[in-house]
């Protein structure tokens, strides 16, 4: 973060995420949905400056390597992010701006057992999380799929139930080898500048896709221990800023580092009117209105203390290239009623068609298109968010009076807050599609709280 209050180079979401709303996980996509964001990118002149002066020197590089034909060390290769760099060539696009500024440590340290080899390839700790690539290998049997279980001591502290485990929502992009895995680690306290990090799996988990049952459990032992050194700068802020309606809202810390944005929050129930139905969603604004796009999913402690469930929780939001005047920390708490059930209607009922999806709005399909093995939809939203409620619309494909599978509109990753939309459906027309409307979660208690950020609040480090 260079010169983070300069307001001239504020730089606006990365991408929008790819989502896809299933039946049978959809309190996890939702999650996904509440937090989608436009995705818009402005050009980097630094980037571009940097094309001009790299370009000469890596085929320069390129040149010595063809003509000597000798291998060339890591931290060599390392300080040419495109070379060498696993994070520059599959990282997401924070991962990638950040690691141009702060090389990621080179590991390389394997571990075999059991005939499946781990290797740690790298790792960039920034403060707030560790991002880490790692190979797994095997030989013998081949496995269509591996996971591990990783445990990690810090500095001899177990940081068991201290950091959250987790990869990207992104995940990893089709052209990375299939044996290369990316986690981070997120902690849930501020880090010292050095750890001694070790790492341990006493098992894995392999699949195969013709296979059926749960994955097999292979024990073994697998241990891994190197330095890690904290690099870029990061912003710490806690403010003691609380707000309190039926339950107590209260934002305990913000951390602002080149790979994300860390935002630690508290809500406080009374136990007699928690609803264990209820679900809540996280989001950051800055101070132009901007959503900021989540980076990954949020996760939450409970804790059950003085007749009160405390839900502690953490998200992650991609990175901005200065820090806002004042953020806005929104937190909305909603369930789905279990007794509203989806509303199915023939594709061939008389329009237009009014089907409902609360006793607030529903849908009027206007229009049926038959396009090249597509089905577009035209539909009309009534009631409030609009683009929520595009999100509770599928088609259905009926066989012998069954459902045989759940179609997803294609144009819901670009949906906005418009009344009117075209659904598309990659399909086949036929007289057994079906519509099917499903209503959207209730807002239970909603909470909007501003964060002022002047610079004499933060601690840099």
């Amino acid at each position: 973060m260079n010169d983070p209050f300069n307001k001239k180079d504020y730089l606006t979401d990365h991408e929008k995420q790819q989502l896809r709303f299933s039946r049978h996980d959809r309190n996890m996509v939702f999650e996904k949905i509440r937090q989608q964001q436009p995705a818009k990118e402005r050009p980097s002149r630094f980037k571009k400056a940097m094309a001009y002066v790299l370009t000469p020197a890596v085929v320069g590089l390129i040149a010595i390597l063809v003509a000597v034909q000798t291998p060339i060390k890591e931290d060599i290769i390392s300080a040419f992010p495109a070379l060498g760099s696993l994070s520059s060539q599959y990282g997401s696009p924070e991962l990638k701006s950040a690691v141009q500024k702060n090389k990621p440590q080179i590991i390389n340290q394997s571990a075999e057992d059991k005939g499946i080899k781990i290797t740690i390839k790298e790792v960039l700790y920034d403060g707030p999380r560790i991002s880490m690539y790692y190979e797994v290998d095997y030989k013998g049997k081949a496995y269509d799929h591996i996971q591990t279980n990783l445990t990690f001591t810090a500095n001899g502290e177990d940081m068991r139930n201290k950091h959250i485990l987790g990869g990207d929502m992104m995940g990893m992009p089709k052209d990375a080898p299939k044996n290369l895995h990316f986690e981070t680690i997120e902690f849930k306290k501020k880090m010292p500048k050095k750890i001694k990090l070790e790492i341990k799996s006493k098992s894995v988990f392999v699949s195969n896709k013709n296979r059926s049952g749960p994955p097999k459990e292979i024990m073994g032992k697998w241990a891994f221990s190197f330095p890690v050194e904290k690099k870029g700068t990061e912003y710490r802020y806690t403010p003691n800023i609380k707000a309190k309606k039926e339950s107590e809202f209260s934002i305990k810390e913000i951390v602002f580092a080149p790979t994300g944005i860390q935002l630690s929050t508290n809500m406080s129930n009374w136990r007699g009117k928690y609803n264990d139905d209820a679900l809540t969603s996280y989001y950051l604004f800055d101070d132009k209105g901007n959503r900021l796009e989540i980076k990954n999913h949020a996760h939450t402690d409970y804790e059950r203390k003085d007749g009160k469930i405390n839900e502690s929780t953490i998200a992650v939001f991609k990175p901005m290239q200065r820090i806002p005047e004042f953020v806005t920390v929104q937190s909305k708490k909603y369930y789905y009623p279990r007794e509203n059930k989806p509303v199915t209607k023939s594709i061939e009922e008389k329009l237009p068609l009014y089907i409902p999806q609360n006793k607030d709005g529903g849908l009027t399909v206007t229009k049926v298109e038959q396009k090249k093995n597509e089905v577009w939809i035209h539909y009309e939203v009534k009631g409030d968010d609009p683009q929520l409620r595009k999100y509770f619309f599928k088609l259905l494909k009926v066989k012998d009076g069954k459902v045989a599978d759940w179609l997803d509109d294609q144009t819901l990753k670009s949906a906005d807050s418009s009344r009117k939309h075209i659904a598309k459906f990659k399909t086949s027309y036929s007289k057994d599609l079906q519509f099917e409307v499903s209503s959207p979660p209730e807002t239970i208690e909603e909470f909007k709280v501003k964060v002022p950020l002047k610079k004499e609040y933060l601690e840099k480090r």
